[in-house]
């Protein structure tokens, strides 16, 4: 009733054929990463209020995951083309699962410098 169930254990997203991912008040942290890296493709709910996470910039829609618009309209094609064509579903889990696997620590501090360095010389940064 308050909107929070009990904790579930990270590993039963393993036992699905696709994963939905949505942002709530906030971007689904881990939850994301971790249904990429389990290599079935990912529903990615779109958030309405603009959520996003260091590694979405990389991401391509329909290529590493399914994008479904925020209001679901589309959830039920989307799920059913998915369902339809295996080849397409397997393609997209597995080039999630690629994309996430090829983030290391060291690219990803590396590229946290860049964005804070240009953020840092952005004319906008002198307004504050």
């Amino acid at each position: 009733m308050d909107g929070i169930g009990k904790p579930e254990d990270q590993m039963e997203i393993t036992r699905y054929a696709f994963n939905i991912d949505v942002d709530g008040v906030s971007s689904s942290w881990t939850g994301f990463f971790l249904k990429l890296l389990v290599g079935a493709p990912v529903l990615k709910i779109t958030s309405d209020m603009g959520y996003r996470q260091w590694y979405y910039d990389e991401l391509v829609a329909d290529r590493h995951y399914a994008v479904v618009a925020s209001d679901l309209g589309d959830f039920t094609a989307i799920s059913d083309n998915l369902t339809k064509d295996r080849d397409a579903a397997r393609a997209i889990g597995e080039a999630g699962r690629a994309l996430a696997l090829s983030f290391d620590l060291k690219s990803q501090i590396e590229k946290t410098e860049r964005t804070i360095e240009h953020a840092i010389s952005s004319p906008l940064s002198m307004k504050l």
